[in-house]
């Protein structure tokens, strides 16, 4: 680290810590908020030394918020509330004193952010890689919520300014080992002269630095499969970077990761609420549901032109419809047989808000860490099922359930549960994952109608055309494609007349 960014960080650290000090009080901790506070204090009183010749009255406003910290320090809610409204915005602008740093080379920026730490931009994409207002801090944050005790090692892909990484080895006590994973020279020199990098010994860390992204990504995915104790993480910045690298199967370890963390307690709340529900097993439910083919329902524009064709599947093809679409077929008085179902989120129990005594002949497939309130209104039979999203969360409670990778998409879900029953044919109707016409949803969705003004890309069409469609649109087509490449023995049809071609289905329009 260059010795005029030393001297700057010194200064970034006691905001920093004092932040930090807030969150352990707020967490519960303060006896580590104390030893914390009482160090960064003495390095506070420096501080103060070298203000007060150049800004004798930022000096003494500071001097005086510190003593009334101390005076009421065993009241911890006053306490904080001084620290994080008064000290902490008379250390930024007595930081702003110093010298800002904004200096361009090639296309990256090295930018000043509030409390001095530099954050990073992109000028090619015009984003920034760190938050511009703290990056440290944004850091901490992130690290608080990903890292866990028991992770042996850390997986991160994205090296920044080394905020993450540092803060892992922070968090950590030094005790795990990092091993950092980037593609970018130039921004390993960055981090090591501007950033926190050159903070961690080398005995914490290891860089790996491979210029082809597709063959990093490939030796990250290597990384994380071969350490099952480890922790991963993959930056933000990096996340649209490699969209579709290695054959969609970091995105698919991005959305699971993703959904662990950020649904974390919903699921588990969900997980206990629903383990008091009567339920079937999945022998049971299959037993109820004996057919050779099944139809797959989604909410794609597909669906309008489909639905004689589902009248006439009822009693001969089985309907498995995924939880959006249960309201337009029951308006069209078509009943499915099977609704599949996944998102914890509670605002999932509006699909069948008035609808619950139709569900009493209808069997429910749903992950383990589904709305147990949509759960609790369900009048059918429900069976759940352990997915690759779940598995961790209920692997002490149902840890002989067989583990479904689905992939992220409920859709997938129902295709897997459309497999397990032992269908050999599998109709698709509604997966049109683009934009014909600029419709995305059939009519009558949840979702509404939407007439679509951007998109990101265009993608083959089943109508030999090119299409519009969108890249969490493409996520979910290749996820269903890596889904039908596990199952060579089953037939798949797409039934869309103009949406995306689906790579191992047949097409088949219906007239």
């Amino acid at each position: 680290m260059e010795d005029f960014i030393k001297d700057i960080y010194w200064h970034s650290f006691i905001i920093s810590n004092l932040k930090e000090f807030i969150f352990l009080l707020n967490s519960g901790r303060p006896s580590q908020a104390r030893d914390l506070y009482n160090k960064t204090a003495l390095e506070l009183e420096k501080w103060l030394g070298e203000t007060a010749s150049s800004d004798p009255s930022t000096a003494s406003h500071i001097q005086d918020i510190a003593i009334k910290i101390k005076n009421c320090y065993e009241d911890y809610c006053q306490c904080k509330g001084i620290v994080e409204h008064q000290l902490i915005t008379a250390l930024y602008k007595s930081i702003s004193n110093y010298n800002t740093i904004n200096v361009s080379e090639g296309k990256y920026s090295l930018i000043s952010s509030d409390t001095g730490f530099l954050t990073l931009k992109d000028e090619d994409l015009g984003i920034y890689l760190h938050d511009i207002h703290d990056p440290m801090y944004e850091a901490y944050q992130i690290v608080s919520t990903i890292y866990k005790p028991e992770m042996e090692s850390f997986m991160l892909l994205g090296c920044g300014l080394g905020y993450e990484a540092y803060q892992i080895y922070h968090q950590s006590n030094g005790a795990i080992m990092i091993y950092l994973f980037e593609e970018d020279e130039n921004i390993l020199n960055y981090a090591t002269l501007y950033g926190v990098l050159s903070l961690i010994p080398d005995e914490n860390i290891d860089i790996i630095h491979i210029s082809d992204r597709e063959k990093l990504a490939g030796r990250y995915i290597q990384s994380i499969n071969s350490h099952p104790s480890c922790g991963y993480h993959v930056s933000a910045f990096k996340k649209s970077l490699y969209n579709g690298v290695c054959d969609n199967e970091l995105n698919r370890i991005i959305i699971n990761h993703e959904y662990s963390f950020e649904s974390y307690n919903t699921a588990i709340i969900n997980h206990w609420r629903n383990r008091r529900l009567n339920r079937i097993t999945f022998t049971q439910a299959a037993e109820q549901n004996k057919y050779n083919e099944y139809v797959v329902i989604s909410a794609g524009p597909s669906l309008d032109h489909n639905l004689n064709f589902l009248k006439q599947c009822k009693g001969k093809i089985g309907l498995i419809a995924v939880n959006t679409v249960v309201r337009r077929l029951l308006n069209e008085e078509i009943t499915p047989d099977v609704i599949a179902a996944a998102d914890p989120s509670q605002i999932l129990s509006d699909h069948i808000n008035g609808l619950e005594d139709d569900t009493k002949k209808i069997t429910l497939i749903a992950d383990w860490v589904l709305s147990w309130k949509y759960a609790s209104m369900f009048r059918g039979d429900i069976c759940f099922v352990r997915t690759n999203a779940s598995a961790e969360l209920t692997k002490l409670t149902e840890p002989d359930e067989p583990v479904w990778d689905i992939s992220g998409t409920v859709a997938c879900l129902a295709i897997e549960a459309a497999v397990r029953f032992g269908g050999s044919r599998i109709y698709l109707v509604g997966q049109d994952l683009a934009y014909p016409s600029g419709q995305k949803y059939a009519r009558g969705m949840p979702h509404g109608e939407v007439s679509v003004q951007k998109w990101d890309m265009q993608v083959p069409s089943v109508d030999g055309s090119m299409v519009d469609t969108c890249e969490a649109f493409d996520w979910f087509r290749k996820a269903i494609e890596y889904q039908i490449a596990k199952y060579d023995q089953v037939e798949f049809i797409n039934m869309s007349k103009h949406g995306a071609n689906i790579k191992g289905a047949a097409n088949l329009i219906y007239t």
